[in-house]
């Protein structure tokens, strides 16, 4: 999770939808500790539940469990995101979220 995003000081979708999510210190925290130019802290103060709470991140069985998860309220459009990885690496990864989605 990009704590920037958090971090914008007027409308900020992703601020709001943690507040009502039930982590409002944390939201709030992570935004003013941003802002006051404590990147590092701002980052550090981000949860792990947090973030894998929302999304599907982590090992194989973890990701593998969010999908189930998913599938069994209904959800079925997926936004994916590779960070960091090259194209080749990129390919590599969808092609296993593919078949864990299968």
């Amino acid at each position: 999770m990009r704590s920037a995003q958090w971090a914008q000081p007027k409308t900020n979708f992703y601020n709001d939808a943690y507040r009502r999510a039930g982590y409002h210190d944390d939201a709030l925290a992570v935004q003013q500790l941003w802002l006051d130019g404590q990147r590092d802290a701002a980052v550090a103060r981000v949860q792990d539940d947090l973030v894998t709470r929302f999304s599907a991140i982590g090992t194989a069985a973890m990701v593998q469990e969010r999908f189930d998860a998913y599938q069994a309220v209904g959800v079925n459009c997926l936004y994916l995101r590779f960070d960091g990885a090259q194209r080749a690496d990129q390919y590599a990864l969808l092609e296993q979220v593919c078949a864990m989605a299968a």
